[in-house]
């Protein structure tokens, strides 16, 4: 639980009994309170644009696992998309890796390696 740095974050929880995620533009530290038993976060994104660092977490088998990505000097390549159970546009930054395939004779192609949440584009405080 103490994998999350105190950072101040915005981005978004998605409860496994709630229809929607819960958006958070507060940009405070996350409260690790968030991650209960039940009901549980199935998936969250994180972005501290102080420190350029975005924190995926998941809930997998009844177990928390988080991923910690920094992304200092690539949020020029983030990517704008539309979320539409969030209400509003939010960017990610993407890595590819090449990687020989063996269904293309091994000629090297390539493959998502990692997506990083990378904040809000525009924010609807009517859902917030």
């Amino acid at each position: 639980m103490a994998d999350i740095p105190d950072h101040n974050y915005s981005g978004y929880v998605w409860y496994s009994d709630a229809e929607k995620p819960i958006i958070i533009e507060t940009k405070e530290p996350f409260h690790l309170d968030m991650l209960t038993e039940l009901p549980f976060i199935i998936e969250g994104h994180l972005f501290c644009e102080s420190e350029q660092i975005s924190i995926q977490i998941k809930n997998i088998d009844g177990q928390y696992h988080f991923a910690e990505i920094d992304i200092n000097g690539l949020l020029d390549q983030a990517k704008n998309y539309v979320g539409h159970d969030l209400n509003t546009d939010y960017k990610m930054v993407e890595a590819w890796e090449e990687y020989p395939d063996p269904l293309c004779t091994g000629m090297m192609t390539l493959r998502p390696a990692w997506r990083a949440f990378a904040g809000f584009t525009n924010i609807h405080t009517e859902n917030i």
